[in-house]
């Protein structure tokens, strides 16, 4: 990259090279690395060949609820059923300065400038608002029938009504 940059002046390697450069491409990374993983198990629940649909709601769920917990506030959480919970309306995020980027982010988030920083979390919680959106598009946390799978499950005690 730097050799087409150096010797044959090629632009868009330029313009590749500059943007690695950037702090806030390196931020953006190091956000990349602690989020994709958490899109991947999910994508993987929701793919999986072995006979989970009895854990799928509770799982994709729990999941869910995780990524929400990165920008959303707490008590709406807690007292909002999943389905409920509107993960795009602002009023419902947490301060831009509190959504978490992870350790490795809010340990180094003060080495960057005020408008740097604001647009890194912006950057994040919008990519945290997309994920919310995809996992919405392709999952029905309101499906009866979905919740009602672990009564299939092996490990759910059987509750024998009198």
């Amino acid at each position: 990259m730097i050799d087409a940059v150096q010797n044959d002046r090629v632009l868009a390697a330029e313009n590749i090279l500059q943007k690695l450069r950037d702090p806030l491409t390196i931020f953006f990374f190091q956000f990349l690395q602690l989020s994709l993983p958490f899109f991947t198990k999910i994508n993987r629940e929701m793919q999986s060949e072995k006979p989970k649909i009895q854990e799928l709601h509770s799982n994709v769920t729990a999941m869910y609820k995780t990524l929400l917990e990165c920008y959303i506030k707490r008590q709406i959480i807690l007292k909002t059923p999943v389905h409920q919970i509107n993960y795009e309306n602002p009023h419902n995020f947490r301060p831009l300065n509190e959504i978490y980027l992870g350790a490795q982010i809010a340990m180094r988030i003060d080495n960057l400038d005020q408008n740097q920083a604001h647009i890194l979390r912006t950057r994040c919680l919008d990519f945290f608002i997309e994920g919310a959106t995809q996992i919405n598009q392709r999952f029905d946390f309101n499906s009866e029938v979905l919740k009602n799978m672990n009564i299939i499950n092996p490990s759910t005690p059987f509750r024998r009504k009198i």
